[in-house]
């Protein structure tokens, strides 16, 4: 999404120049996901100061498996906004989305950004930013990663979200249970994705030949990082959900917790790089490609783990909570 780096906003020649105030410090940047991470950003500009890891628990990303065309990690807009009303209401908040022309793109955020809202913004290579200003006929925006305190967005703008209040956001452990429910079916998702990554190391010369091996093993390790973020994440959500409750159910959602924490080691020993010898040779080391997959199966076995503690809390919660009318 970025067009050039910008770093005054004292070069306009009676051009229009809206920036909110109050800009906090560029944080470094704490997800691989930018999506959340925009999020993130600007539900602490509109005063909704909560943790990474709950707006990662609350969308799903906690609990995806990120798997994309290629082994390229994917945290596509259409897999992590999935969930994104049922965050917001979990907020008070509700999402208006626009997919306008840029020349309305600039017209819907002039409005929020006069009133001191920040919108949140997809460009043309689906990255996600925080459109916190205006210059001109240009966005400004944080982008995840970057470490400026805003950049001129490149039209054209994909597609907008503008957040509202809403109504009184529903009990911290309803919400909790809802995103639970969620995070069933993405985990009940991701084992496919495991099986399918299983399978992809089976394949002969699985990382391809030539000048594409480093890369199609660095892609593999980026995956396993994204892995390693949602795991933890969980752990997090988990961990806060489970201290918000009491009796069987938090001890159902500490055991859940658990899990993801022993998921979050699994991954990072995939995250083990080889020494260069063996990069080198990657296609021809079976016994390393045979101690992969077991680490993929065992990864894939302790989500079955994790999503039966989350489906034990939930069953537990369920008549209290009425949980059979949760959307998922």
């Amino acid at each position: 999404m970025r067009k050039r780096l910008f770093d005054g906003l004292d070069q306009g020649l009676g051009e229009e120049i809206v920036l909110l105030e109050g800009l906090p410090p560029v944080a470094p940047p704490e997800a691989t996901c930018d999506f959340c991470q925009a999020l993130h950003e600007a539900l602490g500009l509109l005063g909704r100061e909560v943790s990474l890891a709950r707006v990662m628990g609350l969308t799903g990303a906690a609990f995806m498996t990120p798997w994309g065309e290629g082994m390229v990690a994917s945290w596509s807009a259409a897999r992590v906004d999935r969930y994104l009303s049922e965050a917001l209401a979990a907020l008070g908040l509700r999402a208006r989305r626009e997919q306008s022309p840029v020349e309305e793109a600039l017209a819907l955020c002039r409005e929020p950004l006069r009133a001191g809202q920040p919108v949140l913004a997809r460009g043309p290579d689906d990255g996600w930013a925080t459109v916190v200003g205006l210059k001109g006929e240009e966005l400004l925006g944080r982008v995840p990663g970057s470490g400026r305190p805003y950049e001129r967005l490149t039209p054209p703008v994909q597609e907008l979200i503008l957040c509202d209040e809403a109504e009184a956001p529903p009990p911290l452990l309803a919400a909790n249970l809802q995103a639970l429910a969620r995070a069933d079916v993405l985990l009940g998702e991701a084992e496919e994705a495991w099986l399918q990554w299983r399978e992809a190391l089976a394949e002969p010369a699985p990382y391809g030949a030539g000048a594409g091996r480093l890369e199609r093993f660095l892609a593999e390790q980026h995956l396993t990082a994204c892995v390693v973020e949602a795991r933890d994440a969980a752990h997090v959500f988990l961990a806060e959900t489970a201290a918000a409750t009491d009796y069987d159910l938090a001890e159902a959602l500490d055991t859940a917790a658990e899990a993801a924490d022993i998921a979050v080691s699994l991954a990072e020993t995939l995250l083990a790089a080889p020494d260069a010898i063996a990069l080198a040779h990657l296609p021809e080391d079976e016994s390393w490609l045979d101690r992969r997959r077991e680490q993929l199966g065992a990864l894939s076995r302790c989500d079955e783990r994790l999503r039966s503690a989350i489906l034990e809390a939930l069953d537990l919660a369920g008549e209290e909570h009425q949980m059979s009318n949760l959307p998922v």
